[in-house]
């Protein structure tokens, strides 16, 4: 048999590992060099990003309290809600915003180097202290990043590419950090503890270079600058403007709903495993493992069916089963039971990343886009402090598997928002189209 590269011989269908990588199928804004650079970001930040599945885990298992759980949950949406809109102005007289996207996500994929380091130096009864005080320090950055991201991602991607650009992009991140987290699963498994967890956070934080590399490498058009203004904070004909706009506004208000649900849960989910069930370090790696690994053929089979059916039956299919994903683990303290229910629910999951996009920026107005997302974010941050820490408190009074079913309500109600508002899908839809 003769030999063949690796990119020769698998192939994906009608194109191969190295064409699928490098060239855009559908988009005709998308570059070969930008699709590259952005993959090779995710697969930085896919590495990285397992430090993000355990810190609240290493928490968990030094004690630290529910409450303190949800504040470093909570704390990039304080100073989200305090920053967002100052440095949404500063970004959108920014020529070039790229320079601000990679170092904003080096200095944030560095808190995990941070967090490993300091519990190596510092006595332990710092440690606790220490580690609320990386992450309330690395929020500042990561208000920048969340914007510059959307605005960098629909730059990159153009108006035909979204579905395709973060399908590959989500897919790649998601294998990566999959496969991550398996490893670190068996780290943490192997090594004593703290030691196992002190490797683990520096080790693999140094995906953040790869990032770094990657998404300092894109290239989009440059910005015209707008004039310095000195208000810094939202005036009433900026928000006249803002509620002017129907189906962003419309947007906004049906996620708040649903995201706040997802905001209360998600400190809820290392608590209940460590605590309600009994998990160990494996297990929980791999709860993470399959629920970001499924997500892959998650976000292809999401953009196939919405390129058929539109993109408002995918929002409602994975929102409508997102929502039972913490109901479904509040009933289960079974491993085995608890990673089918997490797989399952990263596939709606992948819909809802996919869906939730695409619909956010394509009610942005050209040219506003820092301002917009930034103000979209303010609002999510006002219920992002509020979820966790309720959560957190729900949870050390009347139990895990209660404040779980009392998510899983808060998802439900926003699934109803959608499904009950008609017009504005079918706006975007067009717009889409």
């Amino acid at each position: 048999m003769s030999q063949c590269r690796l990119t020769q011989c698998y192939n994906f269908g009608a194109v191969n590992i190295k064409e699928w990588f490098t060239t855009p199928r559908v988009a005709t804004t998308l570059t070969s060099g930008n699709l590259v650079n952005t993959q090779l970001d995710a697969i930085g930040v896919g590495i990285a990003s397992v430090g993000g599945v355990f810190l609240p885990v290493f928490l968990s298992r030094l004690n630290a309290s529910s409450l303190i759980i949800g504040l470093v949950a909570a704390l990039p949406s304080i100073t989200g809600l305090l920053i967002a809109l100052p440095a949404a102005q500063i970004l959108e007289r920014q020529k070039n915003i790229i320079p601000w996207y990679s170092i904003t996500r080096l200095i944030f994929l560095a808190g995990y180097t941070l967090t490993g380091a300091v519990t190596i130096f510092a006595p332990k009864t710092m440690w606790i202290p220490a580690i609320v005080a990386i992450w309330a320090l690395i929020s500042i950055p990561q208000t920048v990043l969340s914007i510059t991201f959307n605005v960098v991602m629909n730059h990159v991607a153009g108006d035909d590419g979204r579905f395709e650009l973060m399908s590959r992009r989500w897919s790649i991140l998601s294998l990566v950090t999959a496969v991550s987290v398996f490893l670190a699963g068996l780290l943490l498994e192997k090594l004593p503890f703290p030691l196992n967890y002190q490797i683990m956070f520096i080790v693999f934080s140094l995906g953040g270079v790869l990032a770094y590399i990657g998404s300092n490498s894109l290239v989009i058009p440059p910005a015209v600058k707008s004039p310095k203004k000195r208000a810094v904070r939202p005036q009433p004909k900026l928000l006249t403007r803002i509620w002017n706009e129907k189906p962003f506004v419309n947007v906004i208000v049906k996620r708040f709903v649903f995201l706040f649900g997802t905001a209360m849960i998600a400190p809820l989910f290392p608590l209940y495993y460590v605590r309600e069930a009994n998990l160990s370090d494996a297990s929980i790696a791999l709860i993470s493992t399959v629920q970001t690994g499924i997500l892959v053929f998650g976000y292809f089979f999401w953009m196939a069916r919405s390129r058929k059916t539109g993109t408002r039956r995918s929002l409602l299919i994975t929102t409508l089963g997102l929502a039972f994903y913490p109901l479904l683990i509040s009933f289960t303290h079974n491993a085995i039971g608890l990673v089918i229910i997490a797989g399952a629910a990263g596939i709606f999951q992948a819909g809802v990343d996919l869906t939730f996009f695409d619909e956010l920026m394509n009610t942005v107005p050209p040219g506003s886009s820092s301002t917009f997302v930034a103000f979209y974010q303010e609002v999510q941050y006002s219920s992002a402090i509020i979820a966790p820490l309720l959560g957190t408190f729900l949870a050390g009074t009347i139990g895990y598997s209660t404040s779980l079913m009392i998510g899983s309500g808060f998802l439900f109600a926003g699934f109803i928002l959608f499904a009950t508002s008609r017009k504005a899908v079918a706006r975007q839809e067009i717009h889409h189209s």
